[in-house]
């Protein structure tokens, strides 16, 4: 039977980025080896003009669905009355 592997997995969030590393260790559990790594780099969500967040219009075109639908909610509560 093989000798089992021992390892750890450190992962480091970022704002745009994520990182991760697999570390193999010991029998007293100290890193001997970086086994493997990587990075995940994600755009920054802005405009590059202004800053302002590409998330703005999503938000305000759902701000209004949900005022239409309790609008439309509030007149049906009124005609079962």
């Amino acid at each position: 039977m093989l000798p089992r592997m021992r390892y750890r997995l450190a992962i480091d969030l970022g704002a745009a980025s994520i990182g991760w590393c697999l570390i193999r260790l010991d029998s007293d559990d100290n890193p001997v080896a970086v086994i493997r790594m990587g990075t995940r780099i994600f755009s920054d969500g802005r405009n590059a003009k202004d800053g302002s967040s590409l998330a703005v219009t999503r938000r305000l075109a759902r701000q209004m669905r949900r005022r239409r639908d309790r609008l439309l909610k509030r007149k049906d509560v009124c005609k079962a009355h």
